[in-house]
């Protein structure tokens, strides 16, 4: 779908800095996780859930995922077993190869070029945030993930955490993400929010969540981070 009139970066000034979502934002992960997590529900629990509610939680911690997919809060033993049968499998399937977003690369270049500070911002754990940087070519970025957070989007702490390593106000930092959860966080930390169609969200969901513009990915984004 592309950039409808609406959505284009007219009159946006430049940000001094950008903080950029990793997970289906840079890298296209997104229905990995859907059809990861569906396998690790239909394993643990014996019985399908529908894809399309677990599409809707995409982005949220383990736990926060589990408790919204479900509508109710299962043991511990079983939140524990449905995290790992997800980290495993989706670590299995990175190991065949995970790849960039479409115009991912170049947007990391082009704020190189510009000077512009950027910093990766990702509730991912240590493994997998490893296999999503090794997507981009293991690129010479500041990364803030799940091991440095005391919790995860829609948390403004995992926007807090990432902010403080720029050297910029925060209401002139722009965050770069494809989900309304980091709409959501973005917000609470008082920065300005770029959607992008990544996610697979609708443009409702992601203007509700706080954005400024939403476009299709992040080579749409040249010139607007």
């Amino acid at each position: 779908m592309p950039s409808s009139p609406d959505s284009e970066p007219t009159g946006q000034p430049a940000p001094d800095a950008v903080l950029l979502d990793l997970d289906g934002t840079l890298v296209d992960t997104v229905y990995l996780h859907v059809r990861t997590w569906s396998a690790a529900f239909a394993e643990v629990l014996d019985r399908p859930v529908p894809e399309w509610r677990i599409h809707g939680c995409i982005g949220l911690p383990g736990d926060r995922l589990i408790r919204r997919v479900l509508g109710e809060v299962p043991e511990e033993a079983v939140r524990e077993r449905l995290s790992r049968g997800h980290r495993e499998r989706f670590l299995a399937a990175a190991e065949a190869g995970l790849h960039p977003t479409r115009g991912a690369l170049n947007l990391l270049h082009d704020l190189d070029n510009r000077g512009v500070p950027h910093v990766v911002a990702t509730a991912a754990g240590t493994e997998e945030r490893e296999a999503l940087m090794a997507a981009l070519g293991n690129p010479d970025i500041a990364v803030t993930d799940a091991d440095d957070l005391p919790g995860g989007k829609p948390d403004s702490s995992v926007m807090h955490a990432a902010a403080a390593q720029l050297d910029a106000d925060a209401s002139h930092i722009r965050m770069l993400g494809d989900a309304p959860w980091d709409g959501h966080a973005a917000r609470a930390a008082g920065l300005s929010f770029v959607a992008v169609r990544t996610g697979g969200f609708g443009d409702d969901a992601l203007r509700e969540a706080g954005a400024a513009m939403v476009l299709d990915d992040p080579a749409d984004c040249l010139g607007v981070l």
